[in-house]
């Protein structure tokens, strides 16, 4: 409905002839027929559109897609598209990404024609990831912490040992103090745009209390020590380290030393203190402590916080140099002690190029089997390789005596003219031996009212020269003997 009236210029003596409009329905004025005005939808699901008036007697329902194609619902060019109600409407099926743009529908009945649009926006669907944990502080108040990146309409969130709580809009909660109440597995349901389906996602919450990060890193001819702050507000103000049987310690500022001692870490502001020690010698090793100064905020206001302090036991390089074998790298290995006995501990290092004054004599340092030729420096190598014995017994004044893994020292110290093959053929014999002795006094399980033998010593031995000896008439079951 519209009314006519004249407005007179005075300006320039002239008449403008105004419309006032008023529509019956200001909704359909303001977003137009098509219903609806505007619809996001994810790429493989269905697009629904209709016009928000029908027609009496409705002779036809034309659409126009955005690219530009024409065509009558009744007639469609695929099986992508049919009607979706009585009225002019469409339904898309599978919908693709080109199916973004604006869909006009145009509908025709008794001399009268209708059209409206909907702005279709096509939203690429992205697969659900494992998103990383959410690490938080412990102790920290009011922390917002943002479950989702997506352009959510809302989501329901289920806290451990809580109810859930439905969030609208963008998927946030507040927490008013973290706790270790709040650590665990979040469980969320996100609306999301475009989709009927509610979205689910797992979020892993971690609540980090405040702590010191320390160790010490053998480097070459370089020992670090470091004393770092982990998840906390507060700031360095100073780093200090002593060795605990001393009386003084050291002031380590970032960019300063005395020629053996300097700064190591990133710096202050990453709440990194560190000492390197150049050279360590022997006295360098042992119990340091480790004493941070900090401050922090409160009350907009830097308030200096008791020192943190923590004690770091720095043990000496265990290994040959150059050799990689560790208990952890190599843990099918075995690791022999060096021996206690002064002249016998200096020969050891001395052979694998350690330097015997920076080495403490209460230290525990291991030699890799890779050292030693086991079967012939073991003195229990035969029963310990059967399981009868669980400790590592050597040779009286055995010396190490392969280095391969240092390239300019002799790989093998032994007696020289001795025939590998010779060698050999001793070494088997001397296994043989030991074997015969071993078998001198066969194992007997008393409980069982048979004998049994140990069969792994007999594949040691030639079939024909083991005869099992069997305390009684009864016949021996197979089952109870072992390895068979």
């Amino acid at each position: 409905m519209f009314f006519k009236r004249t407005v007179l210029n005075v300006a320039y003596l002239t008449c403008v002839t105004a419309v006032s409009l008023k529509f019956n329905d200001p909704l359909i004025a303001q977003e137009g027929l098509g219903w609806p005005h505007s619809l996001q939808v994810a790429a493989g699901h269905e697009a629904l559109m209709k016009l928000a008036v029908t027609l009496d007697n409705q002779g036809s329902c034309v659409i126009t897609t955005p690219g530009g194609v024409i065509f009558d619902i009744e007639s469609p060019p695929s099986d992508r598209f049919s009607r979706w109600d009585d009225t002019c409407s469409l339904k898309v099926k599978q919908v693709r990404e080109d199916d973004t743009g604006r869909w006009r529908l145009t509908a025709t009945g008794d001399n009268t024609t209708v059209m409206g649009w909907t702005e279709v926006h096509v939203i690429e669907d992205i697969p659900p990831t494992v998103a990383p944990p959410i690490i938080l502080q412990d102790g920290k108040s009011t922390v917002k912490i943002d479950l989702s990146t997506e352009d959510n309409s809302y989501c329901l969130v289920a806290k451990p040992f809580s109810d859930s709580a439905l969030v609208p809009g963008h998927c946030s909660v507040t927490l008013d103090r973290t706790t270790r109440a709040v650590q665990g597995t979040w469980d969320v349901l996100l609306g999301v745009p475009g989709k009927i389906a509610e979205v689910p996602m797992r979020r892993e919450v971690v609540v980090e209390a405040e702590r010191l990060d320390v160790g010490y890193i053998h480097d070459n001819n370089k020992l670090h020590l470091y004393c770092n702050i982990l998840h906390s507000e507060k700031n360095i103000t100073f780093c200090r380290f002593q060795r605990t049987s001393k009386l003084f310690g050291y002031h380590v500022v970032d960019g300063l030393s005395d020629g053996k001692r300097s700064y190591y870490g990133k710096g202050f502001l990453r709440k990194e203190c560190g000492i390197t020690i150049q050279n360590p010698i022997a006295d360098d090793y042992g119990s340091w402590r480790c004493t941070l100064g900090v401050n922090m905020w409160e009350d907009k206001v830097v308030k200096e916080q008791p020192p943190m302090q923590a004690l770091i036991s720095v043990a000496p390089k265990f290994r040959v140099p150059k050799c990689t074998n560790t208990s952890i790298k190599t843990p099918e290995k075995l690791f022999i002690c060096v021996p206690r006995n002064i002249q016998m501990r200096r020969k050891w290092l001395e052979l694998s190029r350690r330097n015997c004054d920076e080495i403490m004599p209460s230290s525990n340092i291991f030699f890799c089997e890779d050292h030693f030729n086991l079967q012939q420096d073991m003195a229990n190598y035969c029963e310990y390789k059967m399981g009868f014995s669980q400790r590592i017994i050597m040779v009286d004044k055995v010396l190490p005596s392969k280095f391969s893994c240092q390239s300019d020292c002799n790989k093998t110290i032994s007696d020289a003219g001795t025939s590998c093959k010779a060698f050999v053929k001793r070494k088997r014999k001397r296994l043989i031996h030991e074997c015969e002795n071993t078998l001198q006094q066969p194992i007997i399980t008393k409980n069982w009212p048979s004998a049994i033998i140990e069969p792994t010593l007999l594949k040691y031995l030639p079939n024909d020269t083991v005869e099992p000896i069997i305390n009684n008439n009864q016949a021996v079951d197979e089952q109870y003997i072992l390895g068979l």
